[in-house]
């Protein structure tokens, strides 16, 4: 699989060496430069030891690994990816509210067209991750609603 410079392979690590092999051969002729030092490789633990066997010239992980915005890999994993986002987003949160105090629809559109965008692609092609994007949310409606409709408090019922 490809999305734009980003190439995917899923199967037995065998088989993976060979579609890598093939890539480092043939992929520069369409240019396309694989870097070893760039590319991660996420197995099962049980196959942990022989992967970096057959791949010793790039990182292997059974933990997981970030992959276009979402995450593959374990619940832990994934645990630890998404509050490290939710973390930076409260920030951004936190900076689009000292904004919307003086320019509510600048705030708001930063919002809408910019900063939740990236949860919302972690919200679908990330499976369950709704309880874990709960702080965000909190803070959303805690403190983001309240300084755009220019309240304190805003009720539950909006």
């Amino acid at each position: 699989i490809f999305y734009a410079d980003d190439a995917a392979s899923a199967g037995k690590l065998e088989n993976i060496r060979k579609w890598w092999a093939s890539l480092q051969k043939d992929g520069p002729i369409y240019g396309y430069h694989p870097k070893p030092s760039k590319t991660w490789l996420i197995v099962k633990s049980e196959f942990h030891d022989a992967a970096l066997k057959l791949f010793p010239d790039i990182n292997v992980t059974a933990e997981g690994h970030r992959y276009l915005g979402s995450y593959i890999g374990s619940e832990e994993g994934k645990s630890i990816f998404v509050k490290k986002e939710v973390d930076e987003w409260i920030k951004d949160i936190t900076g689009l509210s000292e904004i919307a105090s003086s320019e509510p629809q600048l705030a708001y559109a930063g919002f809408v067209y910019g900063a939740s965008k990236r949860w919302n692609f972690l919200a679908r092609t990330t499976p369950g991750v709704s309880e874990l994007l709960s702080r965000l949310e909190y803070h959303i409606k805690d403190v983001f609603i309240p300084v755009i409709l220019g309240k304190l408090h805003v009720s539950e019922q909006l």
